[in-house]
């Protein structure tokens, strides 16, 4: 892909073990983790990747500076929509004229009567659509995730008048629970 030869790269959420390292030839790999012991091992275990400690909705880069922003299930963690909304913002702020943000993640699952119930428990709870706290065995909060409506990323990158959806498509996946949901990709180009 010709885009990426010697483009600087932002794996925005990129956890204990990046999924896009073969990108790492193409141009300067960042990695980016709220965590900083998650930001810390990956800067042991991961050659030529620079990892960055910091908050997605906040990030300490200068505008325009990635030609490729990568964010895959990253938002499933951002519960809240003006949260979502932000670190869309960022990716975008960072992001170079004609540089690309692709995102992945999950859409909700109303067919599976598990998330059907979770999604119920999660508004009694008071979250926004499609959010749920998952819990430990033994009943403790772990995390809150979210699942999309379908044309919810959609809409947001419209909201940005810089950049333009080139690709979206929907996929099977499977959760980190191992259960099967449709995940969305997308790539979205700002403009030159």
């Amino acid at each position: 892909m010709p885009l990426l030869r010697g483009e600087p790269i932002l794996d925005l959420g990129c956890g204990p073990h990046p999924r896009f390292q073969n990108l790492r030839a193409a141009g300067q790999y960042i990695g980016l983790d709220f965590n900083f012991n998650v930001a810390k091992l990956v800067g042991q275990s991961v050659r030529d990747l620079t990892p960055v400690c910091a908050d997605a909705t906040l990030m300490p880069f200068r505008d325009h500076v990635f030609g490729v922003v990568l964010c895959k299930a990253v938002l499933t963690s951002v519960v809240y929509q003006d949260s979502c909304e932000r670190v869309l913002s960022e990716a975008c702020r960072v992001l170079r004229p004609g540089g690309v943000l692709a995102v992945a993640d999950f859409l909700e699952n109303y067919d599976d009567e598990y998330f059907t119930r979770r999604y119920v428990e999660g508004r009694a709870n008071g979250l926004p659509r499609g959010a749920f706290d998952v819990r430990s065995r033994e009943g403790e909060l772990i995390y809150t995730a979210r699942h999309f409506e379908r044309h919810w990323i959609q809409d947001h990158i419209g909201d940005h008048s810089d950049l333009t959806l080139v690709a979206y498509t929907e996929v099977p996946s499977i959760t980190r629970t191992g259960r099967s949901i449709t995940a969305f990709m997308l790539a979205a180009q700002r403009a030159h």
